[in-house]
């Protein structure tokens, strides 16, 4: 069960003097009006990356945070019996920088919604017989949109607060693999992208993409190569 996310309507309004906007000879205007349709072209990146950098705080389906500890998985299908914590989150010693994030994209519920009512939609009130530019010598320039992110889940996300290592890299991948359902059902989840934030791109880059490694006076062959698909996160 997904967490039911309440459609927000997003609007941003830009009023501009008629006799600026009819004396624009340095292009000033044009470029606002593409930031406008820019904002609200990446605002799903915003949402989805915002839930995963808030995982840690906000609850999910079962109640628990999306990224938690205790997320109860129960012995019995009808989910009933003594609930077993599971945990989500690969925590390393002493670990304080940026966690990176592996996710299941595969299936048809995914681990992070987004959800879209209404595309958004730029709207120009520059006709000269409209009632606030014949009062106020204004025209008015603005977006709005509806749409909300929420979380799927937890199963098919797992947070890594450790260096972006290859040994890191494959705990949070054996982590996801052993996830099972209540009753013991197995879920057969197994990552297929990693999200990092934008400091870690380089690491990433070349964890994933590394034919060898080398291991103290040696070197062996990179197992992670190909595995998952890279999504640095602007917004995280």
């Amino acid at each position: 069960m997904a967490t039911p996310s309440p459609i927000k309507t997003f609007e941003g309004t830009v009023g501009i003097s008629r006799d600026d906007f009819e004396d624009d000879n340095l292009g000033i205007y044009a470029p606002i009006f593409q930031e406008m349709g820019r904002s609200a072209a990446v605002q799903p990146d915003e949402l989805i990356f915002k839930l995963l950098k808030d995982g840690f705080t906000q609850p999910c389906y079962d109640g628990q945070n999306f990224f938690d500890k205790e997320h109860p998985v129960y012995p019995n299908v009808d989910g009933t019996g003594s609930a077993v914590n599971t945990s989500n989150i690969v925590e390393q010693d002493s670990f304080s920088g940026l966690p990176f994030y592996l996710l299941d994209c595969s299936r048809a519920v995914k681990p992070l919604i987004f959800q879209e009512r209404r595309k958004p939609e730029l709207v120009a009130r520059t006709r000269i017989d409209d009632d606030h530019v014949f009062m106020d010598n204004e025209f008015l320039f603005g977006a709005s949109a509806r749409r909300a992110a929420g979380y799927g889940f937890w199963q098919m996300a797992v947070a890594v607060k450790g260096d972006l290592t290859l040994d890191n890299l494959w705990k949070g991948w054996q982590l996801m693999r052993s996830f099972e359902g209540d009753g013991g059902k197995k879920l057969g989840l197994k990552p297929t992208h990693i999200v990092v934030p934008v400091g870690l791109e380089k690491a990433a880059e070349q964890l994933l993409n590394r034919e060898l490694f080398a291991d103290g006076n040696t070197t062996v062959s990179n197992e992670m190569k190909g595995k998952l698909q890279l999504v640095v996160a602007d917004y995280l």
